[in-house]
């Protein structure tokens, strides 16, 4: 079956992170045009490209496919070539599988370094950490100088830490060299950091575009407040004192920082609109606990940070909803609805 494009994809955004619920890996093949023999170029701020060779693509596997090949186990980082005495950078095109030379020595040099990669030159595949094969990797896209990086899970089989830490320098990195860059991931942390703009999609339908804190503050629809965080989706929840008067919506979405979870004898701020649950789980998750509450016959998550005193399974609790997502009402959407016993103190605020 053959595909027909005829407005491909236009980017202005410097980043876009995409979380999605369809095939990102398909859709980054159809934006780099690999993957379709009737597309004939991609527009970039009002210019078109040709997408086999001006569009360059770094995936997940460019190790894997390029620089693990066993004809490639001696090619280190930046080789010399052609007896001529200058440095040259293999750089892997991840459209066409073929290997392509720079020869000019100050552009590998400037490369190296803008990578991260000084004193790294002459090391082989073998002798670089997973972080720094994928800097390599980096260097490769940008030594065609693209205008456009597309980017399917580049940090996928990174462990946490370096993750975390190759976030922040792609984030950088990006901003230095100021190429529009399509980032496709399903880390949540990756999309919010990373990206000027995210799109969420799902079975193929854009559900949201904006910046990341508008997304995670104001979902448009259910199914991205259901996707971002760690929502718990209740069926039943005008039970909650402090909702009861709400009937317009058939379901609630609740995040764990929109709850607030008190030990016996600690102070409550509202009393009266606070359930009793009891304690079903609880996990240690680095910088805070996790908890799982039974609360008018629901389970539902929330979070107490460290230096608070501990909880314990098992344990009876007082729970207070401060707000809920309502979806599936008799609205279009998403809207957000606040504890009656905040708004009502919000209101005589002077």
């Amino acid at each position: 079956m053959r595909k027909k494009f005829i407005t491909l994809l236009t980017v202005t955004a410097l980043g876009l992170g995409v979380l999605t619920g369809c095939g990102s890996g398909r859709g980054t093949d159809n934006t780099s045009a690999s993957q379709t023999d009737t597309a004939k170029s991609v527009e970039i701020t009002n210019v078109s490209y040709d997408p086999t060779r001006e569009l360059y693509a770094v995936y997940k596997e460019l190790f894997a496919t390029h620089w693990k090949e066993e004809k490639e186990q001696d090619v280190s980082v930046v080789q010399s070539h052609g007896g001529s005495g200058k440095q040259a950078l293999e750089v892997a095109n991840g459209l066409q599988a073929d290997v392509v030379t720079l020869a000019l020595e100050g552009d590998v040099d400037e490369l190296i370094e803008l990578v991260g990669l000084k004193g790294l030159e002459k090391r082989y595949p073998r002798q670089l950490s997973g972080g720094q094969r994928q800097r390599v990797a980096f260097a490769r896209a940008l030594a065609t100088s693209p205008q456009l990086l597309l980017l399917d899970e580049p940090f996928a089989a990174i462990d946490a830490k370096v993750r975390k830490e190759l976030r922040a320098w792609l984030r950088e990195l990006i901003n230095q060299v100021g190429i529009t860059s399509i980032f496709v991931t399903h880390d949540q942390d990756e999309a919010v950091e990373v990206a000027d703009e995210i799109i969420i999609t799902n079975h193929g339908r854009v559900e949201q575009i904006g910046i990341p804190v508008d997304i995670y503050n104001d979902p448009q629809t259910e199914f991205v407040a259901q996707f971002l965080g760690e929502p718990t989706t209740l069926d039943a929840y005008t039970g909650f004192k402090g909702f009861h008067d709400v009937n317009a919506g058939a379901r609630a979405i609740l995040r764990p920082e929109f709850v607030n979870v008190y030990k016996t004898g600690e102070v409550v701020p509202y009393p009266v609109s606070t359930e009793t649950g009891v304690v079903k789980r609880v996990a240690f998750r680095g910088n805070m606990t996790e908890l799982v509450i039974r609360v008018n016959g629901a389970d539902i998550v929330a979070h107490r940070q460290l230096g608070q005193p501990l909880i314990t399974e098992g344990e009876e609790v007082a729970v207070f909803v401060r707000k809920m997502f309502l979806a599936g009402g008799s609205w279009d959407g998403v809207r957000t609805e606040v504890n009656e016993a905040v708004r009502n103190e919000e209101s005589v605020i002077i």
